[in-house]
Protein backbone atom coordinates (compact mmCIF):
# COMPACT_ATOMS: atom_id res chain seq x y z
CA UNK A 1 0.00 0.00 0.00
CA UNK A 2 2.06 3.25 -0.97
CA UNK A 3 2.04 6.24 1.90
CA UNK A 4 -0.31 8.69 1.59
CA UNK A 5 0.93 12.29 1.60
CA UNK A 6 -0.82 14.89 4.09
CA UNK A 7 -3.82 16.90 2.33
CA UNK A 8 -2.27 20.34 3.46
CA UNK A 9 0.60 21.65 4.89
CA UNK A 10 0.32 24.35 7.97
CA UNK A 11 2.81 27.12 8.17
CA UNK A 12 2.83 29.98 11.13
CA UNK A 13 0.27 28.20 13.33
CA UNK A 14 -0.33 28.88 17.26
CA UNK A 15 1.84 29.00 19.64
CA UNK A 16 1.94 26.37 22.69
CA UNK A 17 -0.36 28.98 24.94
CA UNK A 18 -2.55 29.62 21.64
CA UNK A 19 -3.19 25.56 21.70
CA UNK A 20 -3.74 25.87 25.87
CA UNK A 21 -6.30 29.05 25.49
CA UNK A 22 -8.01 27.08 21.88
CA UNK A 23 -8.78 24.26 24.17
CA UNK A 24 -9.84 24.77 27.51
CA UNK A 25 -11.26 28.80 26.83
CA UNK A 26 -12.55 27.84 23.59
CA UNK A 27 -10.99 30.56 21.74
CA UNK A 28 -9.66 30.51 17.98
CA UNK A 29 -6.61 29.69 16.35
CA UNK A 30 -5.45 30.68 12.55
CA UNK A 31 -2.76 29.39 10.61
CA UNK A 32 -1.94 29.23 7.33
CA UNK A 33 -2.86 26.19 5.01
CA UNK A 34 -0.93 25.23 1.68
CA UNK A 35 -2.53 22.55 -0.52
CA UNK A 36 0.51 19.74 -0.84
CA UNK A 37 2.28 20.58 -4.09
CA UNK A 38 0.64 23.26 -4.64
CA UNK A 39 2.12 27.24 -3.85
CA UNK A 40 -0.59 29.13 -3.00
CA UNK A 41 -1.82 29.17 1.01
CA UNK A 42 -4.69 30.87 2.69
CA UNK A 43 -5.20 32.01 6.04
CA UNK A 44 -7.94 29.83 8.13
CA UNK A 45 -9.43 30.25 11.56
CA UNK A 46 -9.88 27.00 13.25
CA UNK A 47 -11.24 25.87 16.92
CA UNK A 48 -9.14 22.69 18.60
CA UNK A 49 -11.19 19.88 20.61
CA UNK A 50 -8.59 18.11 21.00
CA UNK A 51 -4.86 17.36 21.39
CA UNK A 52 -2.46 14.61 22.34
CA UNK A 53 1.05 15.01 23.14
CA UNK A 54 3.00 13.07 20.56
CA UNK A 55 6.14 12.73 21.56
CA UNK A 56 8.74 13.51 25.19
CA UNK A 57 9.80 16.81 23.64
CA UNK A 58 7.01 18.83 24.97
CA UNK A 59 6.73 20.70 21.67
CA UNK A 60 4.98 18.04 19.26
CA UNK A 61 1.05 17.67 19.20
CA UNK A 62 -1.58 15.61 17.81
CA UNK A 63 -4.99 17.89 17.12
CA UNK A 64 -8.23 17.39 15.92
CA UNK A 65 -11.02 20.25 15.40
CA UNK A 66 -12.67 22.25 12.35
CA UNK A 67 -11.47 25.00 10.19
CA UNK A 68 -14.31 27.77 10.34
CA UNK A 69 -14.51 30.63 7.84
CA UNK A 70 -12.81 28.65 5.12
CA UNK A 71 -12.63 30.71 2.23
CA UNK A 72 -14.28 30.87 -0.60
CA UNK A 73 -16.75 27.75 0.13
CA UNK A 74 -17.13 29.44 3.97
CA UNK A 75 -18.01 26.05 5.14
CA UNK A 76 -16.63 24.27 8.64
CA UNK A 77 -13.65 21.34 7.93
CA UNK A 78 -13.02 18.74 10.81
CA UNK A 79 -9.38 17.60 10.72
CA UNK A 80 -7.13 15.61 12.26
CA UNK A 81 -3.42 17.53 12.56
CA UNK A 82 0.31 16.96 13.44
CA UNK A 83 1.72 19.86 14.73
CA UNK A 84 5.06 21.03 16.24
CA UNK A 85 5.20 24.43 18.44
CA UNK A 86 8.73 24.90 18.56
CA UNK A 87 8.89 25.58 14.26
CA UNK A 88 4.73 26.34 14.64
CA UNK A 89 4.60 23.85 11.27
CA UNK A 90 3.29 20.23 10.97
CA UNK A 91 0.39 18.77 8.22
CA UNK A 92 -3.77 18.95 8.21
CA UNK A 93 -5.62 15.90 6.67
CA UNK A 94 -9.55 16.76 6.45
CA UNK A 95 -11.57 13.88 8.17
CA UNK A 96 -14.95 12.52 7.51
Amino acid sequence: MAHQLPEFQLRNGPSKYDLMMALFEEKPVTFTLQRTGEVNAEVVTGKITGIAREDASKESWMLVGFIVDRPPVNEDMSFKAWYETRTRHGWLSRTV
